[in-house]
């Protein structure tokens, strides 16, 4: 037995307590309504003030760009070190299972330390969300286990040049946790 806030716990409770523990540790608290991210039906593209904001780039070296999908937000921006990187995102239904799937296979290989091609997954900034880098595509996963839509961010293109990615990838994270946190409710 235990004593809890003064409560007694028998060693069922006990054993539940642990198992809670140590999964909150492992994954995000998924509290959080993003109901007007993870959708398919109402995308709402960042105006250029706001990424910005999101991005700390002055605002005139940022564009948008044209799209072909009325559900992709694409932009163009100008670097600090005068590189140009092209930016998109846009929800992609894949399914809630397939969401806890993917976040649980990526977390596995994190905690075995098996890092294959820069992949990796990480909290977000409000803590109940995954952001998965998958640099090698240039690509940059929001995904929330409670949401069978992920936000695919395309941040550059795909091949082996990881290093020069990383500077764009910094800037897709900024991005993706400032829709999150303009989103959460």
């Amino acid at each position: 037995m235990l004593l809890i806030n003064n409560k007694i716990l028998s060693v069922i409770s006990i054993s539940c307590l642990l198992t809670v523990t140590m999964s909150a540790s492992v994954t995000a608290q998924e509290s959080a309504n993003y109901s007007s991210l993870f959708t398919q039906d109402n995308v709402v593209c960042l105006s250029l003030k706001e990424m910005a904001i999101a991005t700390s780039l002055p605002q005139s070296s940022i564009s948008k760009k044209k799209s072909y999908s009325k559900k992709t937000c694409a932009y163009k921006m100008k670097l600090p070190n005068k590189e140009i990187m092209s930016y998109k995102y846009s929800p992609m239904t894949i399914g809630i299972g397939e969401v806890k799937k993917e976040i649980k296979a990526y977390l596995k290989t994190k905690k075995r330390k098996e890092v294959m091609f820069g992949m990796e997954i990480e909290l977000s900034d409000t803590g109940d969300t995954y952001l998965t880098h998958l640099p090698l595509h240039g690509k940059l996963l929001i995904q929330n286990a409670n949401y069978g839509i992920i936000i695919l961010s395309n941040y550059a293109k795909t091949g082996f040049k990881l290093k020069e990615k990383k500077v764009k990838q910094s800037y897709a994270v900024k991005v993706a946790n400032y829709l999150l946190k303009k989103h959460k409710k």
